[in-house]
């Protein structure tokens, strides 16, 4: 990131020197690039013809696997990103280029304008293509559909834009689905670097460096690497190790900035869907990264930076600003006590080479609880362990107040009576409450599903309706019951959340299943749409972080079947038997894009398998048996801190739980959770 010194335009410059000396070195001995006008060049990879501007180099990636795949140049680059780019610390705005990759297996083709973030993503049968863009959008239009590539859509009205990292999923260590805010706190040494380093090159830095903390790129209109190592299990394993994290999103420049409040708000938003994609859950600073900007742009700075805090409190997100003393810090300091919704962690670039976090700017007693990062050094070439790195250097005094629900269950249980109670367990002082009332009666079925401090809870009456009770931990206060008019009449339900919108699935009694949406942002649920299926009777859901819902169910002949709804894309597929099981209950919950997979099978025993929805592989089933008192009648799980923690109803209609700790690869035994109770079906879930 640029910083007080030098300044952005120098920094920029060596950058681009930088790239073109790559560029002129990398584009040697790539195929079939020939000009076809004395304008334009046809580009031949993969089947497909990409007709360009002349001046464009083509880089191949197989070639030159160390190339910075950058975006702040015009260039076609061609393959895969290698895993280890020489990337400098950070890049220029964007501009009009093309990262074209094979895909490993066919896909639907499809085109989707991710506005925010300035960038076409393109799928064909063999190739996914980025297309970002700064101020001609059309000329990468032009290209795409000069390719044969699908027209541009739009992401659907519910979803947020997202990025490369979501994209570029790969299969190592899986996350929890929402890592509290805590991965963000640190004192001490960090640096951040344009393109995420490997795995390998983190550790090596991790045994011989000084640096704690790793400033990441997670999105915006402005990020200038591509990312193909910046994915949920990535940031999992980093954070296993000992990494923490500054979230950075290099959106809309100064001088860019239409309509401040609007703009801001769409960025928070965005920034949001990249960070929960990466498993970084409520409580988290997100950085917005705004480079140095003249006096003239000051009010248009403030009032979209306003609009940024407020958007992301109104999720539950801490806001964090980078800017440069000079311009933003200085900015935020002036309107300190003057009403302004200031950001939580400032981020002072500042090249003093002074590690520490003071800056003549900040006032003594503004931002002074452990909420500064101080960039104190920028372009610095360094090695440790043999692994060279260009980096900004960072002193980091942040620390972030945690939900007190943070690693506590809500655990709903059905009575056989038709009650239904409520109770917590609070996995890390290792302590339960006692049970609670809920109000409901002739309870059928039920689930639950999470949406930062609420936890939401559905039953089906014993009138076979849907209803929904949601219980806000922040206030203290549940909403009381109510009939989701228009639901279906129902035999079996589940829920699973994804940010703020609910994916509620449920069985009819013709045995099909149907889908609904509730977007809890504006209150509204879309319509119930059937996603088919014949003679289900159980059904489970988990909703993993690159947003595909993934649906199991369970037939009258004890078949398990999935479907997955790709919300990113817009699509489902259909349904398969892929798991290869029979049953008589199932369960799902999710970590990064693993779904963990509970099942009661016909003999009784409790089966857990693992999927991979990067890879698209199984592990293969366990039995994890039972816990002595015969089969085993219902199931149900949560996931938290990488932590699988299986809920059952057991032979004698008691309510058991058995914990799958996916750090230390343990499982322990089955125990009576809050002290046991009767029960005919439970739902677990944790709020943030």
């Amino acid at each position: 990131m640029p910083a007080h010194a030098p300044s952005s335009t120098t920094r920029r410059t060596l950058a681009a020197l930088a790239l073109a000396t790559t560029l002129s070195t990398a584009s040697v001995g790539i195929a079939q690039a020939a000009p076809a006008t004395t304008t334009d060049k046809a580009v031949n990879y993969l089947g497909y013809t990409f007709r360009v501007p002349a001046n464009w180099p083509v880089v191949s990636l197989a070639a030159h696997p160390d190339t910075c795949v950058r975006y702040d140049q015009h260039a076609v680059y061609l393959g895969t990103p290698g895993a280890d780019q020489a990337c400098p610390a950070h890049v220029g705005d964007r501009t009009e280029a093309l990262l074209v990759e094979p895909v490993g297996s066919a896909a639907d083709p499809s085109t989707v304008d991710q506005a925010v973030a300035h960038q076409f993503l393109a799928t064909g049968k063999r190739a996914r293509v980025t297309g970002t863009y700064g101020t001609d959008k059309a000329v990468v239009q032009r290209i795409l559909a000069g390719a044969g590539l699908p027209g541009a859509t739009a992401p659907a009205a519910h979803q947020t834009a997202v990025g490369k990292a979501a994209a570029e999923q790969s299969a190592t260590v899986r996350p929890a689905a929402a890592m509290d805010g805590n991965t963000a706190a640190y004192t001490g040494y960090g640096f951040d670097t344009c393109a995420a380093p490997s795995s390998s090159t983190m550790s090596s830095w991790l045994t011989n460096s000084p640096y704690r903390a790793v400033g990441i790129y997670i999105g915006g209109a402005n990020r200038g690497c591509s990312q193909p190592n910046l994915t949920a299990s990535w940031v999992q394993q980093q954070a296993s190790a000992g990494w923490h994290f500054m979230p950075l999103y290099v959106g809309l420049q100064a001088s860019a900035i239409s309509s401040p409040g609007t703009d801001g708000a769409a960025a928070a938003d965005d920034a949001i869907a990249q960070a929960q994609s990466l498993g970084f859950g409520q409580g988290t600073p997100l950085y917005y990264d705004m480079e140095q900007y003249a006096p003239g742009y000051s009010s248009n700075v403030l009032g979209f930076l306003a609009a940024w805090t407020n958007e992301l409190h109104a999720k539950g997100y801490k806001s964090a600003v980078y800017s440069s003393s000079s311009s933003g810090i200085k900015d935020l300091a002036a309107n300190l006590n003057t009403g302004y919704n200031e950001p939580d962690v400032v981020f002072d670039a500042n090249w003093n080479n002074t590690a520490d976090t003071n800056d003549s700017v900040l006032p003594a007693g503004a931002w002074s609880n452990h909420q500064r990062v101080h960039q104190y050094s920028g372009n610095a070439t360094q090695t440790y362990g043999g692994v060279t790195l260009g980096v900004d250097q960072d002193y980091l005094d942040v620390a972030v107040t945690t939900s007190p629900w943070a690693n506590t269950v809500h655990l709903v249980n059905a009575t056989p009576d038709g009650g239904l109670n409520n109770a917590e367990g609070n996995y890390t002082a290792g302590v339960w409450t006692g049970w609670s009332n809920l109000g409901a009666s002739g309870v059928k079925a039920v689930t639950s599903a999470a949406t930062g401090s609420v936890n939401r809870v559905f039953i089906l009456g014993g009138d076979n309706n849907i209803y929904e009770n949601d219980g806000n931990y922040a206030s203290g206060t549940w909403s009381g019951w109510r009939q989701l008019i228009g639901a279906p009449q129902a035999t079996a339900i589940t829920a699973s959340a994804s940010g703020d919108t609910v994916h509620l699935d449920a069985v009819e009694a013709d045995g099909h299943v149907y889908n609904s949406d509730g977007n809890f942002d504006t209150g509204q649920w879309n319509g119930w749409s059937s996603l088919g299926g014949a003679n289900m009777v159980r059904i489970a859901s988990a909703t993993t972080a690159n947003n595909v819902n993934h649906i199991f169910a369970i037939d009258t002949s004890n078949q398990l079947w999935e479907i997955d709804g790709n919300y990113a894309a817009g699509t489902w597929n259909t349904w398969s038997n892929s798991a290869n099981f029979k049953g008589t209950d199932v369960t799902a919950s999710a970590g990064g894009d693993t779904v963990h997979l509970g099942a009661i099978g016909t003999d009784g025993n409790w089966y857990n398998n693992d999927g991979n929805f990067d890879t698209g592989s199984w592990q293969g089933w366990s039995n994890g048996g039972t816990d002595g008192a015969g089969p085993l009648k219902r199931i149900a799980s949560a996931m938290a801190n990488n932590v699988n923690h299986v809920f059952a109803v057991n032979a004698n209609n008691r309510l058991i739980e058995k914990d799958g700790d996916y750090n230390a690869g343990t499982w322990n035994t089955w125990q009576a959770p809050a002290g046991g109770a009767d029960s005919i079906g439970v739902t677990a879930s944790f709020t943030s």
